[in-house]
């Protein structure tokens, strides 16, 4: 993003939500398959498989563990896969349907006690790199050629159109046989003037076969309209040690990818019942496939689904120039006083608000940003809304303060507030990361010193 205020050029690369994997954070192949699996795809059960609708999480657990399996949640009632293997390796990652096809990432959701809907990703941006119009029509005629012959009947062609229950135009083709109902959606950008053809997603869901119409609704994610506002405060937990927390926010792993922006959103928007997952917030928002989300995009895309969504976005602590040098001034009067090099803001270049953060230190960040007021404002911030069951978007800058063993190391980081301990003195949180994420803390003064911005999705309805 390039913000001009007055007459010199900034380039906002604090702004930039983007990826810097950690040392812990690299991409691991997946277990060798069985001789069986190399020949139908270990996956393929889960693609239609007779009596795949009875299996309880524990059965499907003790079936598909050695695949690398991650529950999302401690109830067990959403199970990923990641399948991708390191860029550059000779590994070949497994497929779907006798490997006809590529699998980048598999879901499955459990409701009732047994599986009611798996999604394989077999397309996305993001996590595949960009590919050009060619590679990706024959991918779509592929799938449409696979499940065909596994569904054993041909399918029916949805029209395109912008769905209710979508945040982006999307193309479908649905399949039924006696197991089970197939949804295959894809979403691309047409090539329009100077912007080039850019695809975004191909994905296949399979939901039990009932009525046509209802299967494929739940394979879409269909969902009930959202709890208004009166019944969030339902969702708020409180524990005898001080804590508390909105205790039911859906998890979603943003993967090894820079879509800490868009996969928060989801996590936001699927806790208010609107199916709408990262890859499609990435196409609207513009994310970039190897780095990050600007948050300005991120703002703006969200302002345009509020009426399609019934939500409203609303910038608590948006990112501010004036506030940033104001901040900035602050750093550098308390290093001088601490002895430490001081951050010239030269404003007759381009600025890297990245670079910046990068070059502090984060005890005289946090010694200057010490300010009663300012704190006393975030933390009545975070308390107001957390007392009423909204979630916060935060975005943060990573690396300031020590928080030990993170898959990103430092830069700009949108993460979840979701609670707070005023017996001592935390704020609670959760990354986009899958399992172990869920609930974390850190000291409202240590919080405090990495924001960078607030924001919050309310629902409109009372």
């Amino acid at each position: 993003m390039k913000f001009t205020p007055f007459l010199f050029p900034l380039f906002l690369g604090a702004l930039s939500l983007s990826w810097t994997p950690s040392a812990a954070a690299q991409e691991t192949p997946p277990p060798p398959a069985t001789q069986e699996e190399a020949a139908a795809g270990p996956f393929d059960a889960l693609c239609g498989g007779a009596g795949e609708w009875k299996m309880t999480p524990e059965e499907f657990e003790k079936a598909f563990d050695r695949l690398g399996l991650q529950w999302l949640d401690k109830e067990k009632t959403r199970a990923q896969f990641t399948v991708r293997v390191p860029r550059g390796s000779d590994i070949k990652a497994p497929g779907l349907l006798a490997n006809a096809l590529p699998l980048v990432e598999v879901l499955a959701d459990f409701a009732a006690g047994t599986l009611n809907r798996v999604r394989f990703a077999l397309y996305t941006r993001g996590d595949s790199g960009e590919i050009g119009k060619d590679e990706f029509d024959k991918l779509v005629e592929k799938t449409k050629t696979a499940v065909t012959a596994r569904a054993g009947g041909a399918g029916k062609d949805r029209d395109r159109g912008e769905s209710p229950k979508s945040a982006v135009k999307i193309s479908g083709f649905t399949w039924q046989d006696k197991e089970s109902a197939y949804l295959m959606e894809y979403s691309f950008r047409r090539a329009v003037g100077r912007e080039p053809f850019r695809a975004e997603f191909v994905r296949l869901t399979l939901v039990p076969a009932t009525s046509e119409k209802r299967a494929i609704g739940a394979a879409k994610g269909a969902a009930p309209a959202g709890p208004g506002r009166g019944a969030l405060p339902a969702n708020v937990q409180r524990g005898e040690n001080g804590d508390v927390f909105i205790g039911n926010v859906p998890m979603v792993d943003q993967g090894q990818k820079g879509y800490c922006a868009v996969a928060t959103t989801e996590r936001v928007l699927r806790y208010y019942n609107i199916p709408v997952d990262q890859h499609e917030m990435a196409q609207v928002a513009d994310s970039s496939s190897g780095g990050g989300t600007n948050p300005g995009k991120m703002v703006e895309a969200l302002d345009k689904l509020e009426g399609r969504f019934k939500f409203r976005m609303k910038k608590v602590m948006p990112w501010d120039y004036s506030e940033f040098t104001r901040m900035l001034a602050d750093y550098n009067r308390a290093a001088k006083s601490e002895k430490k090099k001081v951050i010239p803001l030269e404003t007759d270049r381009v600025i890297d608000i990245g670079e910046i953060y990068s070059l502090m230190d984060g005890d005289v960040l946090k010694k200057s940003k010490a300010k009663a007021g300012p704190m006393k404002r975030f933390n009545k911030i975070v308390h107001d809304y957390i007392d009423i069951g909204v979630p916060l978007m935060w975005g943060v800058q990573l690396g300031l303060i020590k928080e030990g063993n993170l898959p990103q190391s430092g830069g700009g980081h949108m993460r979840l507030i979701i609670g707070y301990n005023e017996v001592t003195g935390e704020l609670l949180f959760s990354d986009s990361w899958g399992a172990g994420h869920e609930l974390k803390r850190m000291k409202a003064d240590d919080a405090w010193t990495i924001t960078d911005s607030l924001y919050a999705i309310e629902p409109s309805k009372a």
